[in-house]
């Protein structure tokens, strides 16, 4: 069972590294949206396939909602 779950550990960032940017590098709050978006499907996706979602997903969910609040911050102090 420990193996099972460090090959869906180890699939899910390969997955990440491939296809997100990290949240300190994305440039404005419609791209923080859309990985989001994108991390919500796949950790939907690993929940109801394998039953299991590796923690890193919450970890960079919560960095990404961070770097939302940061952004949409930043946004509204420059249309002030």
């Amino acid at each position: 069972m420990k193996t099972y779950k460090q090959n869906l550990y180890k699939s899910f960032r390969a997955l990440l590294s491939k296809n997100f940017e990290l949240p300190c590098h994305c440039r404005n709050t419609h791209q923080i949206q859309f990985y989001m978006r994108e991390l919500q499907s796949y950790i939907q996706y690993y929940r109801h396939t394998f039953e299991y979602v590796p923690n890193i997903a919450f970890y960079l969910m919560r960095e990404y909602k961070k770097a939302m609040s940061i952004n949409q911050k930043k946004e509204y102090l420059m249309n002030v």
